[in-house]
């Protein structure tokens, strides 16, 4: 007779599933389950309780399931329900089928869906061996896939699936999942919930996903918005995207950044320069195909713009960081702006500045700052930069104080095509009123007003004033085509000034005033330390020095006095006295100035050699008044012992 129906248990271990057909195979860890089998017209009915299933290690919750089959005129009717079901292994039986098509075969083959369906309830239609009509609900649980190709995958998705032909509709409602995008991402970006609706349908051979009321948060950030993916066919994916996001961590934008389609010295800037700050409101829109990003004329857009505080940017190594700042930052297809509208660099405030890469392929960074505060502060920025090379001694000599304005534009390459390149530095520096000293020479200009125009090798100055003690100054500086820096202070000073580091025994034999130019000498490209040229034609001094060095007031002697110019307790000085003298000096500076060691040569303008100690007296004169010279020369290291070139003299 007919068999109406089969009722029993099953408890197996390690068996094997084949398909009707035997395409494929399936293997079982354990299968244990209550049964029931019947006939129902046209086809039959399996009922399963207390199902418990493990397969490569993993065993389901105990589930209930029913499946059944109807053949009639409008085909095979499958119908599955099921408490639980685990899409790894409807992913493996739906692959054994035949009549499963050959893009969603394709796809469950490279992507691997995976995670766990409750509540299951599916109904499919297959008809002259294809299927023609399906039906599906059901809730999810760590749905996920991997990613293929440009299509970033997921893990750990929580909602509810509703399929109804070629239309499915997922509600999102998840916590801690993973975007998985090797080939956009250097690492997975954790997020840490996900809400919202996505509708997939297939039309014109492509599949359309939409996703609406889409919100996200992340340990950096949160935000809303919407989007529309389309895959397959014969056109490549593209994707239309928008978000909102707010109340974002500046210090992890490396951990979003595409790196997969960034060159590498720039994904290595973007990692570096932003350093830390909140970003308090943005948007981004991306829409075009995934090929062509960061897009080229009009292949598609894309643009992220947010509003930060607080902000830190390290642009540069070697250069001082822009703090607090506050402003806008854009990027626009294969350019990026930073807009401050605030900030500071050390103690100077920034009024307004600009970041910018005009071309992401090319690397090439533009920064624009105007800032104003101390110029001690000012100062400091090009002590903590590579301005300082070649100028550390320089700079540390200098103490300056009073209010500055900068106007600062650097040109930096960030990209191995522009390996020939150098680094574009171009600034001006107004100073209004200020105070400049070198502490160590003892010497101190005020009310310095100019303007200096400078580039990484050169400085320029016009018009520039200042006083010393009340006489005016002018300044200068020129830059020669050998990267040589002439900055030039000239007026007329009492020769007092010139004369402090010499015994008071020659001081007090020198009077009057001239037309003096104190000249730094700085090598452009910092090979060499700077110099520190004094020169007169001493017309308007007189000297009352024995012969040869006695002069008249209206008489013209060419001098010339050459030191390094740093901070040092002891300096090495040369001096050129037209073709009457030439001589080294070793001078003391600080608390105790005044002579250590000389060398003169009288009838020469070769500067001689320095002796091991006292002073040491060369050259051929017509006229030398020993007993003058005497009581001058007696104690040049102001110590109160005589040279031992004296004491030849006195012999003599």
């Amino acid at each position: 007779g007919r068999t109406q129906q089969a009722v029993g248990n099953m408890d197996l271990q390690g068996i094997e599933l084949a398909t009707p057909d035997g395409a494929a195979r399936i293997r079982l860890d354990a299968l244990k389950t209550r049964f029931r089998w019947q006939p129902v017209q046209g086809g039959w009915r399996l009922d399963l309780a207390r199902l418990q299933l493990a397969r490569q290690g993993r065993t389901w919750p105990e589930t209930s399931a029913s499946l059944a089959l109807q053949r009639d005129e409008n085909g095979v009717r499958l119908q599955l329900h099921s408490s639980f079901l685990r899409l790894e292994d409807l992913a493996g039986l739906a692959l054994a089928r035949r009549e499963l098509p050959a893009t969603a075969r394709q796809w469950a083959e490279r992507i691997r869906p995976q995670g766990d369906l409750r509540n299951l309830r599916m109904e499919a239609v297959v008809r002259g061996g294809r299927l023609v009509d399906q039906q599906l609900q059901a809730d999810f649980d760590d749905l996920g896939w991997l990613p293929w190709q440009r299509i970033p995958g997921m893990a750990g998705l929580d909602g509810r699936l509703e399929l109804a032909g070629t239309r499915a509709r997922l509600s999102l409602d998840s916590r801690e999942l993973t975007l998985k995008s090797p080939r956009l991402m250097q690492r997975d970006v954790p997020i840490g919930r996900l809400q919202g609706m996505l509708v997939a349908e297939q039309e014109d051979g492509r599949l359309h996903l939409t996703g609406t009321g889409l919100s996200l948060a992340t340990a950096h950030v949160h935000g809303n918005g919407e989007l529309a993916l389309a895959l397959g066919g014969d056109q490549p994916p593209e994707l239309k995207l928008r978000l909102d996001f707010a109340d974002g961590d500046a210090a992890h934008v490396r951990d979003y950044l595409p790196r997969g389609i960034l060159k590498p010295k720039l994904a290595q800037w973007l990692e570096r320069a932003f350093v830390s700050g909140r970003v308090t409101e943005g948007s981004l829109l991306y829409r075009g195909p995934f090929h062509g990003f960061p897009f080229i004329e009009h292949q598609g857009h894309f643009e992220v713009r947010f509003a930060a505080k607080e902000g830190v940017l390290d642009y540069w190594p070697g250069w001082p960081r822009l703090e607090g700042l506050a402003g806008q930052v854009a990027f626009v297809n294969q350019r990026l702006e930073v807009h401050a509208e605030r900030g500071k660099v050390g103690g100077v405030r920034i009024e307004k500045g600009t970041a910018t890469i005009p071309d992401m392929k090319r690397s090439r960074l533009a920064i624009e700052l105007e800032a104003s505060g101390p110029l001690d502060g000012m100062l400091d920025f090009v002590r903590a930069s590579p301005l300082r090379k070649g100028r550390e001694a320089l700079l540390d000599t200098l103490a300056v104080s009073g209010p500055a304005r900068l106007e600062l534009g650097l040109d930096i390459p960030i990209s191995h095509k522009l390996k020939e390149h150098k680094l574009g530095v171009d600034g001006l520096l107004s100073l209004k009123d200020n105070q400049v000293g070198f502490p160590s020479l003892g010497y101190r200009l005020e009310q310095v007003t100019a303007e200096a125009r400078f580039r990484r090798d050169a400085l320029f100055i016009t018009g520039g004033t200042a006083r010393l003690d009340g006489h005016p100054l002018q300044i200068r500086a020129d830059t020669s085509a050998e990267h040589e820096i002439h900055l030039d202070l000239e007026g007329r000073l009492p020769v007092t000034y010139a004369a402090r580091y010499l015994d008071e025994a020659f001081r007090k034999r020198i009077d009057g005033t001239g037309n003096w130019r104190v000249r730094v000498v700085m090598d452009g490209r910092g090979r060499h330390g700077a110099l520190l040229r004094v020169s007169s034609s001493l017309k308007g001094v007189r000297s009352d020095l024995p012969e040869p060095l006695g002069k008249p007031a209206d008489a013209r002697w060419p001098l010339q006095v050459e030191l390094p110019l740093r901070t040092s307790k002891v300096l090495p000085v040369s001096v050129r006295l037209d073709d009457r003298l030439a001589a080294r000096l070793q001078v003391a500076t600080g608390a105790e100035p005044g002579l250590r060691r000389a060398a003169l040569r009288f009838g020469s303008d070769t500067v001689p050699e320095l002796p091991e100690q006292g002073m040491a007296l060369l050259g051929r004169v017509g006229q030398l008044d020993l007993d003058a010279w005497m009581p001058i020369l007696a104690s040049p290291a102001g110590k109160g012992r005589e040279p031992e070139s004296v004491r030849r003299l006195r012999r003599i």
